[in-house]
């Protein structure tokens, strides 16, 4: 594992994923370590924020963890590894990836990842059932700065950390699955 990783974590707190696929031998390990799971077409799936992943922003589990897990390689990393960007570039996107989600995730507390509160504000903020008052727009005024913490966040995830995809890849998440 790369310092940087140890730094991150965001593959693993619910930032980047809601969720993790699981190979039919690793349901039980993910059983045993009581992680929230769920069945889509036939594939066992575990929820983030991921147990395992320690205050530490290490992987209590890192030597059995699943093999989605040992193959994840974000964009940025794979970029540091073949010297792309310099060690204190990733850090610093890191860094301002960190505290974007942690001001969004002040901003909207709860036990859901903080993509599915992400998406329940973004489409609160697109609800065509504005009251006449205004007060659509006065909400929108007042979460100005959250609005804008989670367009940068979007865009530098995107851009930082799950890279451009190409013509016709898929990481095997769908929209709701990313910020």
């Amino acid at each position: 594992m790369s310092d940087i990783c140890q730094s991150c974590g965001l593959c693993c707190d619910g930032t980047l994923f809601v969720s993790v696929p699981l190979e039919a031998g690793e349901v039980d390990w993910a059983r045993g370590r009581q992680l929230p799971m769920f069945e889509k077409e036939g594939v066992s799936f575990f929820r983030q924020r991921c147990a395992c992943f320690a205050a530490d922003g290490l992987c209590s589990a890192y030597d059995s963890r699943p093999a989605a897990c040992r193959r994840f390689r974000c964009h940025l990393l794979r970029r540091l590894e073949a010297g792309e960007v310099t060690e204190n570039r990733a850090r610093a996107a890191v860094e301002q990836a960190k505290q974007l989600r942690d001001r969004t995730t002040e901003e909207l507390p709860g036990d859901e990842s903080l993509l599915k509160r992400v998406d329940a504000f973004v489409k609160s903020l697109g609800d065509s059932k504005a009251p006449p008052d205004g007060a659509l727009l006065a909400f929108r005024r007042e979460k100005r700065q959250l609005i804008s913490d989670v367009v940068v966040l979007s865009l530098l995830l995107q851009q930082e950390f799950r890279g451009p995809k190409k013509d016709g890849q898929s990481d095997g998440k769908t929209e709701g699955d990313r910020l």
